[in-house]
């Protein structure tokens, strides 16, 4: 067995922190030098022009797709959604991609993983499916109450994890 090391010092001991919104405070928005690679990542990848290509591989003037990702919601250009997708993605692990759909029109928005919770299969409500044992909810938790999304409304984003 390989010896093991223990440092004395004053205080409590340091441990990564599991509460997404701390980690944010403390290792993102309290740190200059993470702060700084995050946003040079997302403005990188937030001014990456956008294209569709069609059947015969060339480029698409017009899409659905890319009307929805030009403008993804009244609040927001392109460059910010993008820049919160990616932020939000970078310094969380996750980032979800919330569909809204009033009428006719589409929204999409950025939701960090603070305020989205998956509903496990044996949750009881509705909209469970207790056939296929998947996702079949998400809630949301807006601050002044929550409510509960289909699965369809809702793409998780996260990194690969090869375990």
């Amino acid at each position: 067995m390989a010896p093991r090391i223990m440092m004395d010092s004053p205080g409590a001991a340091a441990y990564t922190m599991t509460n997404i919104r701390a980690l944010a405070q403390y290792g993102y928005m309290k740190n200059p030098v993470v702060y700084r690679a995050v946003k040079v990542i997302s403005d990188t990848c937030a001014a990456i022009p956008l294209r569709v290509y069609g059947k015969d591989h060339h480029i698409l003037q017009t899409h659905p797709l890319l009307d929805r990702i030009l403008t993804p919601n009244p609040d927001q250009p392109k460059v910010t959604f993008m820049d919160s997708v990616i932020s939000h993605w970078i310094i969380a692990g996750t980032n979800y991609l919330f569909a809204s759909f009033p009428g006719q029109s589409t929204d999409l928005s950025s939701t960090p993983p603070t305020g989205l919770y998956v509903l496990p299969p044996y949750y009881v409500t509705p909209q469970i499916d207790y056939a296929t044992s998947q996702i079949t909810a998400y809630r949301y938790d807006y601050g002044r109450g929550f409510t509960d999304c289909p699965p369809w409304k809702v793409h998780p984003l996260t990194f690969f994890h090869p375990l």
